[in-house]
């Protein structure tokens, strides 16, 4: 079947729908209802166009967003909220990177090459950083931000349910096409939902970050009920569909991450957090020199049986015969077009990457891999910063709650490779915060917790 005459529509209608929600919706809940309406329902569609980054559904959510921000509120876009800071250095690097790896490369790369990378870069992973970076730079911001990522799981379970009883068919049933293979979804007598995302691994992580949001709003007091029902009977039949999805790596991080916080706030230390922050920059060193994770490869055949283990020793076989060819352009990396795999005499590839990680080191060597990295220094800055008991505050939940699944996020990029740029919204709220040249309003903010705490979530007028 071929896709609906509704994916174009869709894909096209888009931004001038995003214009109409920022006229009926202040600026800042307007970009969080357009990410997040964005990421959950539009198709996994793509469109390519020479000179121009490809057309998904989140670069035109970003493009909207920049458009209607300057039509609806082009004093608040213009007159930046925020100064450019050293903060912002890994995404920038991150971003304009390619264009070096291109000179690095020439003469069989070209500057044409770098800038058309760039821009895709640029458009995955700048724009929401930057939006975040203006929007939500405050702690009611990002709280905003998690109890959407909350309703928007409460959204999901409906329809992860049926997919998890019929199959993934409702981006086939409504688009005409299927995001990924079905029978790759299959597991235990059960399927793995995809709903309207790239893959199942995706929503699994997407509802653990959810589940996660919604017990710290509750567990802080931020947030104790919606339209009058209990959190707590809205978080129950959450955390069941997410243990149904049947994603094991998030189902750890969730796991890990209620663990961590309630550790973290009975002990009065941030060290615990510290430590899960510096996992990937870690993994991805030793990595980078060759180091063989057996140990790696038994816990996982431990916690979670021969099959996961197995393709657990896949990708790190595959991450070793990329890394050697990597490490023979190591700064710069090998560019785009496969250049970085190692191919058979019939011109297949020998050696698959699943990770964001290798990908980065192979396509742009140290460089791109240390300020993909270095996405995680806004996080260790504001953690800090603030005094070790307001990270448990109720008005700070938000800011918590981004941080930790920016770091989780950090973390499944080590073994797949999948961008959500609703975690590096909430990163462009943190690195404001973060860098702050007083911390005297944000102190002030938190005396507030009436405003905030026991709160009972009722939407806008028209929401």
């Amino acid at each position: 079947m071929q896709e609906t005459i509704l994916v174009p529509l869709v894909m096209f209608g888009w931004i001038p729908i995003v214009m109409g929600i920022f006229y009926r919706f202040p600026p800042q809940r307007a970009i969080i209802i357009a990410f997040v309406v964005a990421f959950l329902f539009l198709p996994m569609a793509s469109y390519h166009i020479e000179g121009i980054p490809s057309y998904t559904k989140m670069s035109a959510t970003c493009f909207g967003v920049l458009l209607a921000a300057l039509v609806f509120d082009a004093k608040g876009l213009t007159n930046l909220s925020f100064c450019p800071h050293p903060i912002d250095l890994p995404v920038i690097v991150f971003c304009f990177c390619p264009i070096f790896t291109a000179m690095a490369n020439g003469p069989d790369l070209t500057t044409h090459d770098g800038v058309s990378w760039a821009f895709e870069q640029v458009t995955t992973w700048g724009l929401p950083y930057l939006i975040g970076r203006i929007y939500m730079g405050s702690f009611k911001g990002l709280r905003e931000l998690a109890i959407a990522l909350f309703l928007g799981g409460l959204v999901y379970v409906p329809l992860c349910l049926y997919e998890i009883r019929f199959s993934p068919q409702l981006h086939y049933f409504v688009y005409g096409f299927h995001p990924a293979a079905v029978d790759q979804q299959f597991r235990g007598g059960l399927y793995r939902p995809m709903v309207f995302m790239a893959h199942g691994l995706q929503v699994g992580l997407f509802m653990t970050a959810t589940s996660l949001a919604g017990f710290w709003l509750w567990y802080t007091g931020s947030l104790r009920t919606v339209r009058n029902i209990p959190i707590m009977a809205l978080l129950i039949p959450l955390w069941i569909t997410t243990l149904l999805c049947q994603s094991g790596g998030a189902l750890v991080f969730l796991a890990v991450g209620v663990a961590s916080m309630l550790l973290g706030k009975m002990l009065k230390t941030r060290l615990i957090l510290v430590g899960l922050l510096l996992i990937p920059p870690i993994y991805a060193d030793l990595r980078m020199k060759q180091w063989d994770p057996k140990s790696l490869e038994q816990l996982a055949e431990v916690v979670a049986g021969p099959a996961r283990a197995q393709s657990l020793e896949y990708r790190i076989e595959n991450e070793q015969g990329i890394t050697a060819r990597a490490l023979e352009h190591p700064w710069f990396g090998w560019g785009g077009y496969g250049r970085v795999f190692v191919m058979d005499e019939w011109g297949h590839c020998v050696f698959t990457p699943d990770s964001l990680w290798i990908i980065t080191f192979g396509t742009y060597g140290i460089v791109g891999l240390a300020s993909l990295m270095g996405l995680l220094i806004p996080v260790g800055v504001l953690l800090w910063r603030l005094p070790v008991g307001t990270w448990f505050n109720s008005a700070v939940a938000g800011a918590a709650i981004s941080s930790m699944l920016m770091v989780f996020f950090a973390m499944d990029n080590l073994l797949n490779n999948m961008p959500n740029p609703i975690y590096l919204l909430g990163l462009g709220g943190i690195a404001t915060l973060a860098c702050s040249r007083s911390l005297k309003p944000l102190q002030a903010e938190m005396s507030k917790p009436a405003a905030i705490a026991h709160g009972n979530w009722q939407p806008a007028s028209g929401f």
